[in-house]
């Protein structure tokens, strides 16, 4: 099974305020950011879902997950696995929300 990891795009003003959150000219900002954020996308397909130490957050519709974020924490769903053809299917993990306080919300 195939795990894609994407971005919600209403996360796009939380993503560039981290980005910016990193020291050096925007090269070296946005080389920081792709590394850290592949990293992360890594943990997820590695686990092929929430990656280890993640904590559920049964209080959302549907439940999310609360995982180690470079910085912070990231909020995901996982979507249930899908076929994507005859043979391949295809599990979808989305981060909704990213929270760079010492805890979770909650």
């Amino acid at each position: 099974m195939k795990t894609v990891v994407l971005a919600h795009r209403e996360l796009r003003p939380l993503l560039e305020e981290w980005h910016r959150s990193f020291e050096g000219t925007i090269k070296e900002r946005q080389k920081r950011a792709d590394a850290l954020w592949a990293e992360f996308v890594q943990s997820i397909v590695d686990s092929g879902g929430p990656p280890r130490n993640s904590r559920k957050d049964s209080s959302t519709d549907p439940a999310t997950y609360w995982c180690n974020f470079p910085g912070g924490l990231a909020q995901i769903v996982v979507e249930p696995p899908h076929r994507i053809g005859f043979f391949s299917t295809e599990q979808r993990v989305i981060v909704v929300n990213l929270n760079f306080s010492p805890a979770p919300p909650g």
